[in-house]
């Protein structure tokens, strides 16, 4: 009779995982961490420099928004929870930060466009017969963009992901 192995809470670990639970890649490297730490808490010291030298809340409010973009989607992700937090923080900062919500701003459509061809293996002109220039949507983790697929003339949405949102995710996440 085979032993099953488990953990501390009895769950099956013997498919080299346990199931429910996320395996994130090896972490990066300890510079990396660094810097990245360096990177948040300088944005952390002049949002808390603004507030001590009494910048009114819907400025503070418009740079906390903004810090939160240039820091990556975990914060923008971050931002869009407080927002719906006015026992925290003054309601001009919570529909400023809602902003986060629904009006991210987009990256360059070029660079998207290279994306999804390198993804798909092939030119926009071969795969769409349109292909709309602009996104109609971005969001924090990514665009959209409407097209319809030649040959069939279905319409689709094409869905970007942001350049560079993994490993921003992962260096966050460690």
């Amino acid at each position: 009779q085979q032993q099953q192995q488990g953990d501390a809470f009895g769950r099956d670990k013997s498919l080299g995982f346990v199931p429910g639970t996320v395996e994130l890649p090896p972490a990066p490297p300890m510079w990396q961490q660094a810097l990245r730490l360096s990177e948040i808490l300088r944005e952390l010291g002049a949002m808390r420099l603004r507030l001590a030298r009494g910048v009114p809340v819907q400025i503070r409010a418009n740079k906390m928004r903004e810090t939160f973009i240039r820091l990556g989607p975990a914060f923008v992700k971050a931002g869009q929870a407080l927002a719906t937090r006015p026992d925290v923080f003054p309601p001009e900062a919570c529909v400023e930060l809602a902003k986060l919500q629904h009006q991210m701003p987009p990256f360059d459509t070029d660079a998207a466009r290279a994306m999804v061809e390198a993804e798909l293996g092939a030119p926009i002109d071969t795969l769409f017969s349109e292909f709309s220039p602009e996104p109609i949507a971005a969001a924090s983790l990514g665009q959209v963009y409407r097209a319809t697929v030649k040959g069939t003339g279905q319409d689709v949405a094409v869905k970007v992901q942001r350049p560079g949102l993994e490993p921003r995710i992962v260096l966050d996440a460690h």
